[in-house]
């Protein structure tokens, strides 16, 4: 109502207010869990009240990944150099208070897509310890919890009982991931466990770890790595657009006084430099047409997705590492029926910004199939939005329908075919 507002501030159990200002500023001498109140009172005397919990007496570790090179893309056979850092406010760093075997390190690749956002979740306090938190999120986007629970009985056994009876099998990774994707039935009785064909095998090897890192004693990474070291990314097929290399990191501290251990984790994705243009994050004056083998006459096996752009249009594609990238080269359809040719210009960060590249589009009126068109760039570092901009000379249709874009480390020559 745009009232003037009274404030009170209570600490803990406390029945008096510590302060009636608008903002509190308190330091706590007590370690433990506190509880922080915040009463509001209008003229009226309509109250509402807000809690919050303050814990005190362990400071959240702090850990990072430092990775030589690009942060966006992997190149076929590349390796990286990386160093994971862990500094706490109680155990110390890394050799100085912490050893390195109690920070989990993997690296690991998934033949498809996975969704970055999730994957990507930063640190957060008081979770679980990350170490198996791909298999884990994998689990937990499946079906599999229909019939299976954490700890609770249902269609088939809990995870934490396969756990158990797995737990000083060798091979029951393997095996689980086989069971996991093929089904089967028999060996917790008679009902039948569905069949998951459209899991890969590294994805159902990441939910077999998860799954038996539950029993508290098979709970060890067989892929760990050392907090520092290099990795050689060669577990993808070359020039496939599918699949990410997922880098994660966690460690777990000692706790605190009357405060339990926090868990600090980072992960990165790394994803192909081959970047199919539909998977954009804005489209202004264009569209996404999806053409199936038979529309394109045999030029596809499978569906695909072309962004289409007008004049005067634009396609945004965020948060792009530019480090060590020496051209681009833009695939794309051609079909000077429907289609005029122009140009494409990249922007950086604003799309209003000077041009870093301009790329002719050129297509014959008789022009139809598959093109391709490059630009090198000057060199770049760091993380940046990518703005490509469509224009022709003024004729109302698409300049053209852009397949794939590819981010490449080495400098490119004029694609016109």
């Amino acid at each position: 109502d745009g009232d003037q507002l009274s404030y009170e501030w209570f600490i803990d159990d406390a029945t008096t207010p510590i302060s009636t200002e608008a903002n509190l500023t308190h330091t706590f001498e007590q370690p433990g869990k506190h509880t922080v109140k915040l009463v509001l009172t209008d003229p009226s005397g309509e109250q509402g009240e807000s809690k919050t919990a303050i814990l005190v007496g362990n400071e959240l570790p702090e850990l990072s990944w430092q990775l030589t090179g690009n942060q966006s893309f992997y190149w076929d056979k590349q390796q990286i150099a990386y160093e994971v850092k862990v500094a706490d406010a109680e155990d110390g760093t890394i050799g100085n208070g912490i050893n390195p075997n109690q920070v989990n390190v993997s690296i690991d690749f998934l033949e498809r897509g996975y969704d970055v956002n999730e994957i990507a979740i930063g640190h957060e306090a008081m979770m679980e310890a990350s170490a198996f938190l791909l298999g884990k999120q994998l689990m937990d986007q499946s079906d599999c919890n229909t019939c299976h629970q954490l700890d609770i009985k249902s269609i088939g056994p809990t995870y934490q009982e396969i756990a158990k009876k797995y737990k000083t099998d060798a091979k029951a990774e393997g095996y689980l991931a086989d069971k996991i994707i093929n089904g089967g039935a028999g060996v917790w009785g008679q009902v039948a466990m569905a069949a998951h064909p459209q899991l890969s095998k590294s994805e159902a090897s990441q939910m077999a770890k998860y799954i038996l890192s539950l029993s508290g004693e098979s709970a060890s990474l067989t892929n760990k790595l050392n907090p520092k070291g290099k990795y050689t990314l060669n577990q993808h097929t070359a020039g496939s657009t599918e699949g990410k290399y997922i880098l994660t990191a966690s460690y777990t501290d000692k706790g605190g006084q009357e405060i339990g251990p926090l868990t600090a984790r980072q992960t990165v994705v790394l994803q192909s430099p081959l970047l199919k243009a539909a998977n954009f994050q804005d489209l202004v004056k264009g569209q996404k047409f999806r053409i199936t083998p038979e529309m394109s006459q045999g030029a596809f096996e499978e569906e695909v997705d072309l962004v289409m752009g007008m004049k005067g249009g634009h396609v945004l594609y965020k948060n792009i590492d530019f480090t060590g990238v020496k051209g681009l080269r833009f695939d794309m359809i051609k079909a000077g029926a429907f289609l005029s040719g122009g140009k494409l210009t990249l922007h950086l960060d604003d799309l209003d910004a000077p041009a870093i590249v301009e790329i002719p589009v050129e297509m014959g009126l008789l022009e139809m199939g598959l093109g391709a068109v490059s630009g090198n760039i000057p060199a770049t570092k760091g993380a940046h939005d990518l703005y490509v901009k469509f224009f022709n000379d003024g004729e109302d249709k698409p300049i053209t329908g852009l397949i794939t874009i590819y981010f490449s480390r080495e400098a490119l020559p004029a694609e016109k075919s």
